[in-house]
């Protein structure tokens, strides 16, 4: 029935309905990119659930193309939760996913249904929450600075409404230029976050770097200092150490971790399931034993100037 004319056995015409399910799937995949990190339509041309239809000279779009082409901009972003609140009912009939890229949001909504209209409004819930926070703390102590550790660096909004601005950054490690010694990645890329923050936030708030550092396993040694040995996660740290306070406006710096934890055992993202199912980060392994950056650590940070400047 299609334009091969029943040449391709699988050729079936595609219909608005096809659309709605690949929004549905693609919304899914959205929402859990931290399980899934790839996904594959089965086929491009003249088969089930195709982009196209083609037969000699001829070619043309299905509505199943027009979605994967709404969609393309989610790819490399960054997924934002979404709910679909309201009643179970409306819950049920509509599909939604979200991501930021480079400063821009893009939400994808799917109508489930192919007969009714919905109308919709978009909220920005996790604004909100955090003036809910910020205040209800506030109330409780006026005194106490309030803030929060921010692992998106760029993208997080709600930085504007805290009492000093944070950062999460894990250059030369999980955020790495890999045509790079992964150490001479921490430089730039605190001062490209810096930047940021200065320029969105300007210069009335104070700045810590809430989180850096890399793992290294107990025990494992490298005159080279690969990545894992307690060499590297020395070398990373004092390195770390050095480039913050270098930095006259940096109030403060926060070294993931102190000791190895329990992290995810077999099943999460990639972040999360780490090798032996711990989080290898800590400057003391799970038994408190020091490693080589235990001593880094502690012979640097006796030595930072704490006065104000």
């Amino acid at each position: 029935s299609g334009p091969s004319k029943g040449f391709n056995l699988f050729e079936q015409q595609s219909t608005m309905r096809d659309a709605v399910v690949a929004a549905l799937t693609l919304n899914i995949f959205n929402k859990h990119c931290d399980k899934v990190r790839m996904a594959n339509v089965a086929q491009l041309v003249n088969n089930l659930h195709a982009l196209f239809l083609a037969g000699g000279e001829h070619m043309t779009v299905t509505p199943t193309y027009h979605v994967f082409d709404m969609y393309k901009e989610h790819q490399g972003a960054r997924s934002i939760e979404t709910l679909v609140t309201d009643n179970a009912e409306l819950s049920r009939s509509v599909s939604a996913s979200a991501s930021i890229k480079d400063g821009r949001l893009l939400v994808t909504l799917a109508n489930l249904s192919c007969t009714e209209d919905v109308e919709l409004s978009l909220e920005s819930a996790g604004i909100d929450l955090c003036k809910k926070l910020y205040n209800t703390i506030k109330a409780e102590d006026s005194g106490r600075p309030v803030t929060f550790a921010d692992c998106s660096r760029t993208a997080d909004r709600a930085l504007e409404y805290m009492d000093i601005l944070t950062l999460n950054a894990y250059p030369g490690w999980i955020q790495m230029d890999y045509s790079i010694d992964p150490l001479d990645d921490i430089a730039p890329t605190l001062k490209k976050l810096l930047g940021h923050l200065r320029t969105t936030h300007g210069y009335s708030k104070p700045i810590i770097v809430s989180e850096m550092g890399c793992c290294g396993i107990y025990g494992q040694h490298d005159e080279a200092a690969a990545q894992w040995t307690e060499e590297f996660q020395a070398g990373y740290l004092e390195k770390v150490i050095d480039t913050v306070a270098s930095y006259d406006d940096l109030a403060g710096l926060a070294i993931w971790q102190l000791n190895d934890a329990k992290s995810f055992h077999r099943t999460g993202s990639i972040i999360r399931v780490k090798p032996l199912a711990q989080n290898l980060a800590g400057v003391y392994d799970q038994y408190r034993r020091p490693k080589l950056a235990a001593q880094i650590v502690s012979e640097k940070f006796k030595h930072l100037d704490y006065q104000a400047k």
